[in-house]
């Protein structure tokens, strides 16, 4: 008997290793999971990374153009766009899903914006253009005319342009930008002598500010970062 107890348990032992020497570790899927977990936090025009794992391969979607996102490897990059919230969601071959809620904050430029009176234009180039010292720099502001170079009545356009590069920012609104509040139908238009020029329909056009002379102005939109602008009363 009490051979036979010892037959039995040797066999046991035999299955258990042959079901080990069986198991291979990459057969073994892994959870998908990020590593920011469900929440994310990136300032407009700041960026963030998230790295992916398990699951194997995947591709990302997003609800909106608050965030972009792209993805190298297991790395998904996400850039601030603008303030504002959006859902991004992995998803793995097998079709699982991971979701990550992705807040964009404001920059310290954005902060800083009513605290200076420096002459510029934030977020028109890839750096704040001072328009006092930056050589070359023209401000012009025109009424009865928009973005577009349309005459409109109603509209007053401020303009900027750089002769020595080519680059110009044209940012106009039904108003005259001489009182604080919101202004209806603003469009801004952004080009350069060797690219052309590229349209955008403001969500919103605000004075923020007017003192000594100046005014600050907020142009929102749907597709790129906002523009802040601080120039001279005309």
């Amino acid at each position: 008997m009490k051979r036979a107890n010892n037959i039995i348990a040797n066999l046991f032992i035999i299955v258990a290793i042959s079901l080990l020497a069986a198991c291979n570790p990459s057969d073994v899927k892994t959870k998908l999971s990020l590593s920011c977990g469900s929440t994310l936090s990136v300032v407009e025009n700041g960026v963030e990374t998230i790295e992916v794992s398990g699951g194997g391969e995947f591709h990302i979607d997003t609800d909106n153009m608050y965030a972009e996102c792209s993805k190298n490897g297991s790395i998904i990059t996400v850039t601030g766009v603008k303030v504002g919230q959006c859902v991004l969601v992995v998803t793995a071959e097998s079709g699982e899903k991971a979701i990550c809620t992705i807040t964009i904050g404001k920059s310290a430029a954005q902060k800083d914006f009513l605290v200076f009176a420096t002459p510029r234009v934030e977020n028109w180039l890839d750096h704040t253009v001072d328009t006092e010292t930056t050589e070359g720099m023209q401000v012009t502001c025109e009424q009865g005319i928009d973005a577009a170079g349309r005459h409109v009545q109603g509209y007053t356009t401020y303009g900027f342009y750089n002769i020595n590069t080519g680059d110009f920012c044209r940012l106009s609104a039904l108003g005259n930008f001489s009182d604080r509040g919101e202004i209806p139908g603003g469009i801004l238009a952004i080009g350069s002598a060797s690219s052309p020029t590229q349209y955008y329909l403001c969500e919103r056009v605000e004075v923020v500010n007017i003192l000594n002379g100046k005014v600050w102005i907020e142009a929102s939109f749907s597709s790129r970062s906002d523009i802040r602008i601080v120039t001279e009363q005309f």
